[in-house]
């Protein structure tokens, strides 16, 4: 992670290796209650993998690894996606979407998204497919 200048032009020289040797990549971050919330994935192309959660006090760590944020059916494949974002839905409280890219290497144009509202237990977040879901009743 590197701290950019106040016009986002360059880097200010102050960066931290988040997880050293831990081959991330699509960081989703979110702060929440005070601590930084990461969802990523491991480096394997288009071969999906298992997400990865941490957590940390600062941006610049040190941070903590929590497993697998996904539950259920296909959750050691992040149900065939990979992170991307993690959206604050705006006026609400504490309600969170995660964003996901799927990609077929057989069809590359054929890139589609999973979005899926993010539940917190323990004060962590936990993903669960949901077929069909909406934001009004999703977080109830």
């Amino acid at each position: 992670i590197s701290e950019l200048t106040e016009t986002y032009q360059d880097f200010t020289g102050n960066y931290a290796r988040v997880i050293s040797g831990g081959r991330n990549e699509a960081p989703a971050i979110i702060k929440r209650n005070g601590k930084c919330v990461m969802i990523t994935s491991g480096l394997t192309g288009w071969k999906q993998n298992k997400a990865r959660l941490y957590t940390a006090d600062n941006i610049f760590g040190p941070w903590q690894f929590h497993g697998n944020p996904c539950m259920g059916n296909d959750s050691e494949k992040p149900f065939h996606s990979q992170s991307t974002f993690l959206l604050k839905i705006e006026d609400e409280e504490d309600k969170y979407i995660f964003m996901a890219d799927r990609w077929r290497p057989e069809y590359p144009i054929e890139g589609t998204y999973v979005w899926l509202p993010v539940s917190f237990v323990n004060d962590l977040p936990v993903l669960n497919w949901k077929e069909k879901w909406n934001v009004e009743t999703a977080f109830d």
